[in-house]
């Protein structure tokens, strides 16, 4: 058995990265064990070896419920939309590969309109598919492909709707690299774009290349009024934005969150010390290819999904690899510890935690790993079982609703100063 000595590496890469490595494995697990941990509760796993085949996943990469408590899985592998009850029974599946209505050569993106159809990208039909819960074909929309089409080739990750437009997520192709694209319904019209990606201070080619791959998650206020926004790259700030007047959004504010345990993302100079890296099978590396170059570095802390509950509170998922963990040298899934904070209405942090700790492998996902919230406040993990098969785990959170308790892992980002608890 192959170990990493993750201590050693930090240090190493301390002195030939960017941005210096504050935290080797050891305080990593002091940190965590300083945290609060929330208490969760797995009520549903779809995905088990012992389950019937029609329960198996291939590559789910999206899930949705309705409002009797349905689940919807779209799987990229089957290109299919598996559905199940509210306890887990299998129900049926719909579409399939094809080019016909309500069939796909790709899942990229799964969503639900205000009317609760399913709305997909599908980059392989170069399509957007609307269907209804039933499977029902709704509406298809092209997909512009090409330089110097009207509107302009847009591959959101993820869609909201607001009263009137949908808005969607994408690290733009435009000079100022957007990150919001404000559609008709019928995504015929780009209205307008904003939050170009150096208002999120993430614009080095790295990230903004890396965030092209999973630009993060939003979550919309029930008003349709407020909508906040946690990049790809955790970096300890969320950003809210508001609808104006003249019925544009603006941003409106940023939320300080926890700060991660090491800085979010290393830089390697050259790409000896990427390969090293690869060669002692250290997670989180990548290198993404833009301007006829790579950009060889490490991915530490990541966004996991972000969610209103139903009492108005926010809540947002982030994940760090643990610094700690024994790798052996053909190990493909790695540990991954999953943090879990609470913002009151106002934006202010209240709780923050750690949650369970998940094996992830290694490639960049393009999706949030919390992938939803239903009705219930009940939230749904894309990941693996404990035989190591791809699943979908419902669990729900105790949220703390006494006196707020923040851990000493909390900081004020405007001052970068430590708020110890008592």
């Amino acid at each position: 058995m192959f170990h990493v000595n993750k201590i050693t590496y930090f240090l190493g890469v301390l002195f030939i990265c960017v941005y210096s490595a504050a935290c080797g494995g050891s305080e990593s697990s002091e940190k965590i064990s300083e945290l609060t941990t929330f208490v969760s509760e797995t009520d549903l796993v779809i995905g088990l070896l012992d389950q019937p085949l029609e329960y198996q996943l291939g590559r789910p990469h999206r899930v949705r419920t309705d409002s009797v408590g349905n689940i919807y899985i779209a799987d990229r592998q089957s290109l299919t939309i598996k559905i199940f009850d509210n306890d887990g029974n299998y129900l049926k599946e719909l579409g399939g590969r094809g080019r016909g209505p309500g069939e796909f050569l790709d899942i990229n993106m799964m969503a639900k309109t205000p009317e609760g159809h399913l709305v997909f990208l599908d980059v392989g039909n170069l399509r957007y598919t609307i269907i209804s819960t039933e499977g029902e074909s709704i509406a298809q929309y092209p997909v512009k492909f090409g330089a110097g089409q009207d509107p302009p080739q847009f591959y959101p990750s993820s869609v909201v709707y607001d009263d009137n437009f949908l808005i969607g997520l994408e690290v733009g192709h435009d000079e100022f690299r957007h990150l919001f694209h404000v559609y008709s319904p019928d995504f015929s019209k780009r209205h307008y774009v904003f939050a170009p990606i150096s208002d999120i201070e993430l614009d080095h080619v790295f990230a903004t290349v890396q965030m092209a791959f999973y630009p993060g998650s939003i979550a919309m206020n029930a008003d349709l009024n407020e909508f906040i926004y946690s990049p790809g790259i955790y970096t300890g700030r969320l950003y809210r934005y508001q609808y104006m007047d003249d019925s544009r959004w603006e941003m409106d504010g940023v939320l300080n969150g926890a700060k991660t345990s090491y800085e979010p993302f290393l830089l390697f100079e050259n790409e000896a010390q990427y390969l090293n890296a690869r060669e002692d099978n250290v997670p989180g590396i990548t290198r993404p290819a833009a301007f006829g170059e790579r950009h060889p570095g490490k991915l530490n802390s990541m966004d996991c999904g972000i969610f209103f509950l139903n009492d108005g509170r926010l809540v947002q998922f982030y994940g760090e690899w643990k610094e700690d963990a024994e790798i052996e040298s053909d190990q493909t899934q790695y540990p991954f510890d999953l943090m879990v904070q609470v913002f009151d209405q106002e934006g202010e942090l209240e709780h923050h935690g750690y949650l369970f700790t998940i094996l992830r492998e290694n490639p960049v996902y393009q999706y949030p790993l919390i992938n939803w919230k239903d009705d219930e406040d009940r939230f749904y993990l894309l990941g693996l079982s404990d035989e190591g098969l791809p699943s979908v785990r419902r669990f729900i959170i105790e949220f703390p609703v006494e006196e707020p308790i923040v851990s000493r892992s909390v900081v004020n980002m405007q001052n970068g100063s430590d708020q110890a608890s008592d």
